[in-house]
């Protein structure tokens, strides 16, 4: 889905916040392309899959899941987005292979943005996958460094997924967000495990380095930017890759499109960063509707990752802190923005 296209999605299905300075709506350019208009109904879907849109359709996303364990004799319960699969009462004991809980973010999403005649496609070829990987990995040896060193790379995760850090490779590089070692196997990404890097024998900040030097090759990216409302200009860097939004971790990253004041940004998905300038105080109108905009593709994914948005300026990136109450834009700028605010004669919002 091109990013206008996303955007005009985003404004027909809610209307755009106001905030403490009035924000502006984000204005699309008259050739941008439409979308389907949003079904009416009375009864949304559960609140952690908006992006259905209707309980009718999340409830058929639902039966396809629960439909494609009962084939493999197997129990399949949805609880606020994690699948809890275990062993059908009556059937063989086959020791408990595939049982346990899986985040069903990407693939709902996935689903959402898909005929619904393609869902049963969808879902059986990602939980195919899935079984492949697990008896793949069931009982394989620790990798060599010399078989992976190619395939390192970095994901990001938002700190508040659930991840097993303790045995990960891990660092914050990005507030709020996990930067973690995994390796790109062929029909899957496998997060790399803190024991099997500690038989290599190297620390972690060259495994980063290797993983870093492999980012141009596994992820390539394009760029494209946007002209919006009152003269500001929104910039996107995209790419089917997983690794795309790792891209923001790199200091060079927004070189071309930074400001006088740096840059604010965002990490919404896997596959897009989405970028705005700060070179004087009419900047700042661009805030407001970065906010918008990555809490939206965040919700919608595909690949979400998280609606944060950041300031970077002389070397140091710092979160913004936002929230969205009763269509009320709240921001919370930190210390070293407010300075620059100050520099811009503006004076910040509460």
């Amino acid at each position: 889905m091109g990013l206008f296209d996303f955007i005009r999605r985003l404004l027909r299905s809610k209307a755009a916040p106001s905030t403490r300075e009035s924000a502006p709506t984000p204005a699309l350019p008259s050739n941008a392309a439409g979308s389907a208009q949003q079904p009416e109904t009375d009864e949304p879907p559960p609140d952690w899959a908006p992006y259905f849109q209707t309980r009718e359709r999340y409830e058929r996303f639902d039966a396809i899941i629960r439909e494609y364990f009962r084939d493999k004799d197997r129990r399949a319960l949805i609880i606020d987005g994690m699948l809890k699969v275990g062993k059908a009462p009556g059937a063989p004991d086959d020791g408990g292979e595939f049982d346990g809980e899986y985040g069903l973010g990407n693939l709902s999403q996935v689903c959402a943005q898909a005929p619904i005649e393609q869902w049963n496609q969808i879902v059986t070829r990602h939980f195919d996958g899935v079984r492949r990987v697990f008896s793949a990995s069931k009982d394989a040896a620790v990798p060599r460094l010399d078989e992976v060193r190619e395939k390192l790379c970095i994901r990001l995760w938002d700190m508040t997924t659930e991840l097993v850090r303790a045995h990960a490779v891990w660092r914050e590089q990005l507030p709020g967000l996990a930067s973690v070692i995994c390796v790109d196997e062929p029909e899957s990404i496998r997060t790399l495990r803190a024991d099997d890097a500690a038989a290599w024998g190297l620390d972690h900040d060259e495994l980063f380095r290797l993983a870093m030097e492999n980012l141009e090759d596994l992820a390539p990216v394009e760029s494209a930017s946007h002209d919006l409302a009152d003269g500001i200009k929104l910039h996107e860097f995209f790419g089917d890759s997983f690794f795309t939004a790792t891209w923001a971790l790199r200091e060079d990253m927004f070189q071309s499109v930074a400001g006088k004041y740096g840059v604010f940004f965002a990490v919404p998905t896997r596959h897009r960063i989405i970028a705005m300038a700060l070179e004087n105080a009419a900047s700042l109108k661009a805030l407001s509707h970065l906010m918008l905009i990555a809490t939206g593709m965040e919700r919608d994914g595909p690949g979400s990752i998280s609606p944060r948005v950041y300031w970077r300026h002389q070397g140091e990136t710092h979160e913004i802190e936002y929230s969205i109450d009763d269509n009320t834009l709240n921001v919370r700028p930190p210390e070293p923005l407010v300075r620059a605010l100050e520099d811009l004669g503006q004076e910040p919002s509460g």
